[in-house]
């Protein structure tokens, strides 16, 4: 850590400035004099914010075709992610024309048979 300045020893506190997934993982502190030294280990668990990283736009279609609409979110798969996807406002119901992607980032809504009813817009 030694030349890092992404690191600064502040009266013997180690500061990390920026904190980023790579900074996770055990860290020592020694101190040591001519009477001894003594150690201590902490670990340093980094969490990462929920961010829909892309979400959906327009989209001009016609009636019975199938579309996708994207929502990719980088999120802590330490914790539970709930997406839930709403019309006008409204929760979409998944299930029958409307199936919800569901894998690791990716939690697109993809409506089958496209209806005139279906326009509007839907948010993640």
């Amino acid at each position: 850590m030694a030349g890092n300045p992404n690191y600064e020893l502040d009266d013997g506190d180690l500061v990390v400035k920026r904190v980023r997934n790579e900074s996770a993982g055990e860290y020592e502190c020694t101190a040591s004099n001519k009477e001894g030294s003594s150690s201590a280990v902490g670990t340093l668990k980094v969490v990462s914010s929920t961010t829909v990283e892309t979400g959906p736009g327009d989209i001009v279609a016609r009636v019975g075709d199938r579309v996708t609409l994207p929502c990719v979110v980088i999120y802590d798969n330490n914790y539970e992610l709930t997406v839930v996807w709403k019309k006008d406002a409204s929760d979409v119901d998944i299930g029958g024309r409307f199936e919800l992607v569901n894998d690791d980032s990716d939690h697109s809504l993809i409506i089958d048979d496209l209806e005139f009813g279906d326009a509007g817009k839907h948010k993640s």
